[in-house]
């Protein structure tokens, strides 16, 4: 898989992981160990958030533009929310447990009608009166600034026992 992980695209290598998955073909003792003596291989960066990945978690995405969010933040090695929880009696499309932080992702297909506009900045302001914060992640932005959510994620993970796990991941 490391090896894989050296040449393949990130999309390639998650199929490659998924597959193994299904045929039961990954010993995750035997993974990790070589993950610990392969200091340096350009494959880590895209093999270390597989070892996260959740074939049962990912299932619950519901949108493309949630899994396009969820592979952005594992290109970047960042932790992934909960997909589609309850929090405070709302369904939120992301949370990092452990967290105050919600991503909401607004694409225009789930959210063009007055009443949808109206009940997510009900939401978000509710959840943000309870001490949430939540981001809100678009379609445009997806496209044309990825690398500005990037900027909106990190700072709010950090500190977090999320964040300690993502840079010890690093410096590996």
């Amino acid at each position: 898989m490391l090896d894989l992980a050296d040449v393949l695209r990130a999309d390639a290598l998650q199929r490659v992981w998924e597959q193994s998955e299904r045929m039961e073909l990954i010993d995750m003792t035997a993974m990790r160990a070589v993950i610990d003596r392969s200091h340096g291989r350009r494959g880590l960066k895209l093999l270390l958030p597989l070892l996260d990945f959740n074939v049962a978690v990912e299932a619950q995405v519901k949108s493309p533009l949630e899994t396009r969010f969820r592979d952005l933040l594992r290109s970047e090695g960042l932790p992934l929310p909960a997909p589609n929880v309850v929090v405070e009696g709302f369904e939120v499309d992301g949370h990092w447990p452990g967290t105050k932080m919600i991503v909401e992702i607004d694409s225009w297909t789930f959210h063009r009608s007055r009443r949808s506009f109206l009940e997510d900045r009900r939401r978000t302001l509710t959840l943000q009166v309870v001490g949430y914060e939540v981001i809100r992640v678009t379609d445009d932005l997806m496209t044309r600034t990825p690398q500005l959510i990037v900027a909106g994620v990190v700072p709010r993970l950090a500190g977090t026992p999320l964040e300690a796990r993502r840079m010890g991941r690093r410096r590996r």
